[in-house]
């Protein structure tokens, strides 16, 4: 994104402000706090993020994926123990949404911020739960890191499964 998007989205945000629409608001704000994310100001996202999730429903699809990406960027600070309750946070309201996307998405997340804090069966067991919606969903893209990630994640214990899931992994890609 370059300075017109940056106008793009403080325009949705006054848009939303003038329709008094808290989710029009909330959703310019979660993407501000993406932007700002992956720009690498962290600091910049994480107030957006708040004010988005002061907007955004608690039955809305856009609310849990905030907190995911939430807790994404409470990665880019090392802030382990809010990255993780942000992912749960996350995933609790995809599945109380029934929003199977984000619910992978979160999985995946834990799984490898799991794998990062040496709880090997914990992150396997996540990138199992992320692998098994994804497939649900016939999501490719979404498989292709999922089995890279479990892959990885065996290659400290279980070669062959290492070996299955990289070759998993270049199908999905390959589709």
């Amino acid at each position: 994104m370059n300075s017109n998007s940056v106008s793009s989205l403080k325009k949705i945000i006054e848009i939303g402000g003038q329709l008094n629409d808290k989710l029009i608001t909330g959703i310019g704000y979660m993407q501000t706090a993406q932007f700002k994310m992956y720009n690498n100001k962290p600091g910049e996202a994480e107030l957006n993020f708040e004010k988005a999730l002061k907007l955004l429903p608690q039955n809305n699809e856009y609310t849990s994926l905030a907190w995911n990406d939430r807790g994404y960027n409470a990665g880019l600070t090392s802030d382990v123990q809010k990255q993780t309750e942000y992912y749960l946070k996350a995933l609790e309201l995809a599945e109380t949404n029934k929003d199977k996307s984000t619910a992978a998405m979160a999985y995946s997340n834990l799984g490898v911020l799991y794998g990062t804090l040496n709880q090997q069966e914990k992150a396997i067991d996540a990138a199992k739960k992320a692998i098994a919606l994804r497939e649900e969903l016939n999501d490719n893209w979404g498989l292709t890191y999922s089995y890279c990630n479990l892959s990885e994640m065996y290659l400290k214990s279980n070669l062959a499964e290492a070996e299955k899931y990289a070759n998993l992994c270049i199908k999905a890609a390959e589709r």
